[in-house]
């Protein structure tokens, strides 16, 4: 199942664009996003004016310490997962990592998000850290589902094991936004193998869609295929979030990046090494000077 998976992946994003299935009232999109820059919007997703899917160019430093996730999945082939308050010992799914009062797994509020603008619409912007195996066909992931609900209360979420995905849309929540039935190729190599290099994706969720108080808590939910290495991990770019990038890295969050460390040429090295070598010279022949 995995390997045929990978194989659909790969035929999407050789294609380099997006690829549309027949289904009896809908129509399922499958979008790419095999190169730097590219845009995906999908004309059957829930949101009016539609959600923007896209990976920048940029060289953004990320990864566990460096980014605040809300949502962390893992696991082989089709792992899922949702946001939720529940301690470590009780996540649903393939949740992980809840230790630390809620550090990389918890839900939030609609006040915790930070709009921007883009060509005159209002987003919020959720971002998406990938972590598959380079090379080859193994560096692909699909992300097939992508539900927001609102749960009309400020008290914490706590489903916890044994809660399904489908479970989510019986609690009585309001569904805020949803990928429908289309799909999103991506592929971990676009930004060069390693871990930790750039934001493989950025969601901008149009702010209208978010209906209700900014004290109301949100349970993000999301489903993944052709999985096989470490975590996913889902952030957002926060109200106040701070202006200054980590020690170590420019710009400002969430796109702070390493500086190039500049290495001299070989021939300038030998330059330097010849200048420290008269400078010792000179040293010695004063050191002779005085002892004469």
């Amino acid at each position: 199942m995995g390997s045929m998976m990978k194989g659909k992946l790969a035929a999407v994003l050789l294609a380099g664009g997006s690829l549309f299935f027949a289904a009896p009232t809908t129509y399922a999109a499958v979008c790419s996003l095999s190169s730097l820059d590219a845009t995906c919007t999908f004309a059957t997703d829930s949101s009016t004016p539609d959600a923007i899917y896209q990976n920048p160019d940029n060289s953004t430093v990320v990864g566990s310490g460096l980014i605040d996730p809300f949502l962390t999945v893992q696991n082989n082939g089709t792992e899922s997962g949702f946001s939720t308050d529940a301690p470590s010992n009780d996540l649903p799914l393939d949740t992980k990592r809840a230790e630390g009062n809620g550090q990389f797994t918890r839900t939030f509020t609609i006040g915790d998000l930070f709009a921007v603008t883009v060509n005159g619409t209002s987003y919020y912007r959720f971002f998406l850290d990938i972590n598959e195996p380079s090379g080859g066909t193994s560096s692909l992931l699909s992300l097939d589902l992508l539900k927001i609900y609102n749960t009309g209360s400020s008290s914490a979420v706590t489903l916890g094991s044994g809660t399904t995905l489908a479970d989510l849309g019986t609690q009585g929540w309001s569904l805020l936004y949803d990928l429908g039935a289309n799909s999103l190729g991506l592929d971990y190599d676009v930004f060069g193998s390693g871990s930790g290099k750039g934001i493989d994706l950025e969601v901008l969720i149009p702010t209208s869609v978010f209906t209700g108080s900014t004290t109301d808590r949100i349970v993000f939910a999301t489903q993944f295929s052709g999985a096989g290495d470490g975590f996913e991990e889902w952030w957002y770019q926060a109200r106040g979030t701070s202006d200054v990038c980590p020690p170590g890295t420019v710009g400002t969050p969430p796109n702070c990046t390493i500086p190039p460390v500049l290495i001299p040429e070989p021939g300038s090295l030998t330059l330097v090494g010849l200048a420290m070598f008269g400078l010792l010279g000179v040293q010695l022949v004063r050191r002779r000077a005085v002892l004469q």
